[in-house]
Order: structure tokens, then C-alpha cells, then sequence
């Protein structure tokens, strides 16, 4: 998989847990579109992607990546749900956010089993 980020390119072993887009339009014309990919990467840390197209006034569109990474499912949690001002960005964040949790639990602020096993309170046969 190859991540986007203003630095270049970075090609690691990953998966798409959530996806979110969100568009914005202004007076029936494109204005703004932005998709955002939420990664486990191979290493275990999380990455949030980010895709944005604007459409200038001169007619051409603006292109933008960027890729942020994190150690751990609660931060790139927390970073999803920051609210920057920029609504259709926070949009596709929380999109991508909800698809993730129900998809990963470690998003649903699940905590890890512990050492043993669960026991079970019933038998079976």
C-alpha cells in the first residue's frame, strides 16, 4: 500500500479499516471534496490519510495529501474527532472514524484480553 504524504511517498504493508468522504458544494458547483482512509499498518501503528481537492475560482482544481501516523487506536481516534474548522474534512474524519469502530475493536475502547484467557462462568459441553 502506498500512504501519501507531503514528505513523499511511504509503501508499507497495511490495511483500510475505515474510509470517510465528504463533499461541499457552493452555489451547485464542486468546491471542495475531501476522503480520508484510516490504515492498521503492518507494524501496528494506525495511519489517517487524507485526500483533499478545491476547486479554485480560476476553474482548476487543488490537490492535496497528507498522512499522519500514530502508535496507537486512541490517537488516531482523538485526532479524527478534532474539529480543525474545516467541516467537510471533520465530516469525512468522523466517517471514516465510524467505519473503523465497527469494523476494529480496539476503536470501540475495548480492552486487550488478559494473560490467560477469559474465564467462563458457565460449562460447556
Amino acid at each position: 500500500m502506498a500512504l501519501l504524504r507531503q514528505e513523499g511517498v511511504l509503501r508499507v504493508m497495511g490495511w483500510t479499516l475505515g474510509r470517510g468522504r465528504a463533499e461541499c458544494r457552493e452555489a451547485g458547483q464542486l468546491a471542495h471534496i475531501v476522503g480520508i482512509d484510516l490504515v492498521l499498518m503492518g507494524d501496528g501503528r494506525y495511519a489517517v490519510c487524507e485526500r483533499t481537492a478545491t476547486d479554485g475560482e480560476d476553474g482548476l482544481s487543488r490537490l492535496d495529501a497528507r498522512c499522519a501516523l500514530f502508535d496507537t487506536a486512541t490517537a488516531a481516534s482523538t485526532y479524527c474527532q478534532e474539529q480543525d474548522g474545516d467541516a467537510t474534512r471533520e465530516a469525512a474524519r468522523f466517517a471514516a472514524l465510524d467505519h473503523a469502530t465497527r469494523r476494529w475493536p480496539p476503536f470501540r475502547g475495548s480492552k486487550p484480553r488478559p494473560p490467560g484467557g477469559i474465564s467462563i462462568p458457565f460449562a460447556l459441553d
